[in-house]
Parts: C-alpha cells; sequence; structure tokens
C-alpha cells in the first residue's frame, strides 16, 4: 500500500489582533506534537504568550509544562479521552484540564 504524502502546517495566532506570529510546513503523515514546541518559542519570542489554547491533538504532559512551567502562561488543552477517568490520567496539568475544563 502506497502512503499519501501531503503538506502539513501548524500555526501559531494572536487571537487577539489575529497576527500571525509563527508556523512550521513540513510534509506528513505525522504527528502535529513534535512541532508545538518549535512554533510556541517562536511565538513567545514575536509576543509573550499569555494563554496558550491548543486543540486535543496536542494534550500532553509536556506541552502543559512548557506553557506553564517554561513560558508562565495558562494553558487550555482538552484532553484526548474523555472517558477515561481523572484518577487514571498521567500527569498533573492534564489532570486539571480534565477536571476544570
Amino acid at each position: 500500500m502506497r502512503v499519501r504524502r501531503f503538506i502539513k502546517l501548524t500555526i501559531g495566532v494572536e487571537l487577539k489582533t489575529q497576527i500571525v506570529t509563527s508556523i512550521k510546513v513540513r510534509r506528513g503523515p505525522a504527528n502535529d506534537n513534535r512541532d508545538f514546541t518549535q512554533v510556541l518559542r517562536k511565538a513567545h519570542a514575536v509576543k509573550p504568550i499569555k494563554v496558550g489554547i491548543g486543540d486535543k491533538g496536542y494534550d500532553a504532559e509536556k506541552n502543559h509544562e512548557l506553557l506553564r512551567d517554561e513560558l508562565h502562561a495558562q494553558s487550555i488543552i482538552p484532553a484526548r479521552q474523555q472517558r477515561v477517568p481523572v484518577w487514571r490520567t498521567n500527569g498533573r496539568y492534564r489532570k486539571q484540564m480534565k477536571k476544570g475544563y
């Protein structure tokens, strides 16, 4: 079976003024998570991040740690698997998201 290749685009945007602060373009298929750190750091260099918002594809403890501990921003990334109980979810920040999002 042949794997279909396509273009993947990850964008960092300042939502209040709708300014694109960083982008990453590459060929797929691949996980979006590998671009998160690079795009976030570039965006933070352009304009400091206060709240980082991502979709379920970016739900990883290391992404929450980068936003909260290193960049001192709030992270809003919903949990991937809503049916998994909180006590079985790994990571402090992922548990907080599951409880409060």
